[in-house]
């Protein structure tokens, strides 16, 4: 099955929304904790609470569960913020934001998501196999469909990446594996999808919600 993105709009669109109608609004995260489930699988549950004003005595609260460790390249090593953002985008979503197509927001969708790479043999330039040092057969490598990320979410991640200290292009892919779940050796090797994951990864929406109101108004 096939999914157009564009039918579904991002989280961080869906808090800049909410903040123009509820210019107070707060958001309280949960502390994170491990469940596992019935069948035996592991999962992180955030929980978070959504104040639309100082006196909000009906607050939204929303709880999510993402399956640990994560299945994809997008949700493997970023379980917590990915079942964070989540959690806000049906929050907002249950609050009549970005809604028009679906409660799941882009992030979800994208997330869901994979890449799928293709296994080859491992050989010598004359094109003899080269034998794994253990099991003596022919190794075998991951290889990634080439990467379509645009110029501009090329571009973006470089300055994100400069805000946060990363000076260097060694140290700049190995920050971006992390996110996409694998090592890549140049920003061109990322698709579209993996681009959207570190700038959403790596543009955290705490920036745009003020400080939250001491703990007794609530």
């Amino acid at each position: 099955m096939t999914f157009s993105l564009g039918d579904y709009v991002t989280v961080n669109d869906r808090l800049l929304q909410a903040l123009e109608k509820f210019p107070d609004l707060r958001i309280k995260e949960g502390e994170p904790r491990f469940v596992t489930a019935p069948d035996g699988k592991v999962y992180v549950e955030t929980s978070m609470t959504v104040y639309r004003a100082w006196d909000d005595m009906i607050p939204m609260v929303g709880y999510i569960w993402e399956e640990f460790p994560g299945t994809t390249p997008y949700t493997k090593g970023s379980e917590q913020p990915n079942a964070a953002t989540s959690c806000l985008g049906r929050i907002l979503g249950y609050m009549g934001f970005g809604i028009k197509k679906s409660i799941a927001s882009r992030d979800d969708v994208a997330r869901r998501e994979t890449v799928k790479p293709r296994t080859e043999p491992v050989t010598y330039p004359n094109g003899e196999p080269v034998p794994d040092p253990f099991t003596d057969q022919q190794q075998t490598r991951t290889v990634y469909p080439p990467g379509d990320a645009t110029k501009g979410q090329m571009g973006k991640i470089r300055g994100l990446g400069r805000q946060r200290g990363i000076v260097s292009n060694m140290g700049l892919m190995g920050a971006v594996g992390k996110v996409i779940g694998r090592s890549i050796s140049q920003l061109d090797d990322l698709s579209k999808r993996e681009a959207s994951s570190v700038i959403e990864a790596w543009s955290p929406y705490e920036h745009l919600v003020p400080a939250a109101p001491p703990e007794e108004v609530f």
